[in-house]
């Protein structure tokens, strides 16, 4: 009973949202370009690993994949992202970054964290980058090490006003060669939208909310203590 009670809680957890979750995760609905509203990428933040450390994973989705024309064949692949933190007040235009030297680590060999107070123009200005002039990830993944952060201090929208609007994150993609206008090859996706929590857990942990809440009502055993 406590291994699955214990199951059922990390299935919660990982659905995101709750104040010490295990993993929370964001979709990038919005672009420059292309139609807003369909889910180009998900970014995933997790306390999964190395004890201290916050996992990010920037993937590619399917409908991101669907509007390429093929050209640019397998090339399609992220060449930069930008996010925000509420750890730090904001530091921009100042030269410090809202995470400390160091913060952002484990970047893929050919990636570089990129200037601070970034300012993407469509989407606003953005605390803390990365990026890579050689080839191009996906998924993307690196590592937050900060002492005292969460999974859920990094829904933090951008600052400045944006000609698209403000976001939590945003990312660059390159070789995609879009449907419309294959000439381009470069866009700009965003956004800050919650991957919903699968029903499934949500039944799931509310029907074993309520056999655990009828455990508790039901009548107990009593133990004679002493001779009979």
């Amino acid at each position: 009973m406590k291994v699955l009670s214990r199951a059922i809680a990390a299935a919660l957890l990982a659905g995101g949202g709750a104040a010490q979750a295990a993993s929370v995760a964001y979709f990038l609905d919005q672009s420059d370009f292309l139609p807003d509203g369909a889910n180009y990428l998900q970014v995933t933040f997790d306390d999964e690993g190395a004890p201290g450390l916050i996992n990010v994973r920037v993937e590619i989705l399917p409908a991101l994949e669907a509007a390429n024309t093929g050209i640019g064949g397998n090339a399609l692949g992220i060449t930069a992202f930008a996010f925000n933190s509420t750890l730090y007040a904001e530091t921009c235009p100042a030269a410090a970054a809202a995470l400390p030297a160091g913060g952002i680590v484990d970047l893929p060999g050919s990636w570089v964290r990129a200037s601070n107070c970034f300012n993407t123009l469509s989407f606003g200005r953005f605390e803390n980058s990365a990026g890579s002039q050689g080839p191009r990830a996906d998924p993307l993944m690196f590592s937050i090490d900060v002492t005292g952060d969460s999974v859920t201090d990094f829904l933090e929208l951008s600052s400045l006003t944006g000609t698209q609007g403000n976001t939590a994150f945003w990312a660059e993609v390159r070789g995609l060669f879009p449907v419309g206008d294959a000439s381009r090859t470069t866009i700009a996706v965003a956004g800050s939208t919650p991957v919903p929590i699968p029903s499934v857990v949500w039944v799931f942990g509310s029907v074993w909310l309520g056999l655990l809440g009828a455990a508790r009502r039901a009548p107990q055993a009593h133990h004679r203590v002493g001779p009979p």
